[in-house]
């Protein structure tokens, strides 16, 4: 199990708090940051069961689309999918997600000129997307904060977790 790099773990967890001392300042802290955590959990809540979080999963391999959608499902994402490259733009402009997840290597177009095609857009300019790739190593995202060159990336593969905390990362930051 790899430890969670700092950027992702913006204030200390519940678990590090409980062996915090109680004495004077650090009581203080603990108290402030256990107050940030509990914030934090009720406006990812509140984002999700106020009006589900739409997700668009562009990938090409069948069996990524039903597995990340499935893990999705269950933190109960909206998630529509496509398979290749030339129907992905034209469903994000229509679904207008939340958050796309998109691989690189895909049929027909290829997932860079989709995310430049976004950003150029206005109807899609603000849609934060993720990229999923085996094109780079976990541990190269990990020593980067899961960023590169400004945009977010997971390799594949990855765990449900991993996932989960890079999308919570990108939703809190917009």
């Amino acid at each position: 199990h790899r430890p969670t790099p700092a950027p992702l773990r913006p204030f200390l967890g519940r678990e590090t708090l409980d062996k915090l001392p109680l004495s004077g300042e650090c009581s203080m802290l603990r108290s402030q940051a256990a107050e940030d955590s509990r914030q934090l959990d009720l406006q990812r809540l509140a984002r999700r069961t106020a009006m589900a979080t739409k997700i668009v999963l562009v990938d090409d391999d069948r069996h990524v689309l039903e597995i990340v959608s499935m893990m999705l499902a269950q933190r109960r994402y909206s998630v529509v999918t496509v398979r290749d490259g030339r129907s992905a733009m034209g469903k994000i402009v229509e679904e207008q997600p939340d958050l796309v997840l998109l691989d690189i290597i895909l049929p027909g177009k290829d997932g860079t000129t989709i995310a430049q095609e976004l950003r150029e857009n206005p109807r899609t300019a603000d849609i934060p997307v993720i990229f999923l790739t085996g094109l780079v190593d976990s541990e190269e995202t990990h020593r980067e904060s899961n960023r590169i060159g400004g945009r977010f990336f997971l390799a594949k593969p990855f765990d449900a977790m991993e996932l989960f905390d890079v999308i919570d990362q990108v939703l809190d930051e917009n």
